[in-house]
């Protein structure tokens, strides 16, 4: 299982969309690829690692409330408004909870459009 976390990873690290492991527990990005760098307005993959996000946001209290349910194996479609550098941005993304450093609540959110 471990090995194929890190080979979707791999295969997402250079993927057109934005994708990003966020924890719905302590409300931070685990890991994020170039695409959600330019995405959310960030400099690189790593700043966004430290960033602090306003919990308020719409996108973020859904995330929230997805990482406590059951979603279906491949993954829950979800519209959802960000906050970004940008200004509010409305995505449809594909929500999927993995398996992520030890963590059980963690989302794999990818961008669709």
């Amino acid at each position: 299982m471990q090995a194929d976390m890190e080979s979707s990873l791999q295969a997402l690290a250079e993927a057109p969309e934005p994708a990003w492991i966020w924890d719905g527990a302590s409300g931070v990005l685990l890991w994020v690829n170039a695409a959600a760098a330019r995405f959310w307005g960030a400099p690189s993959p790593a700043a966004l690692l430290h960033a602090a996000f306003d919990r308020a946001m719409p996108a973020l209290a859904r995330l929230r409330t997805l990482s406590g349910e059951h979603l279906p194996h491949g993954g829950q479609d979800e519209s959802l408004v960000f906050w970004t550098a940008r200004g509010a941005r409305r995505r449809r993304c594909r929500c999927r909870q993995i398996p992520f450093a030890g963590r059980s609540n963690a989302l794999l959110v990818t961008a669709l459009e």
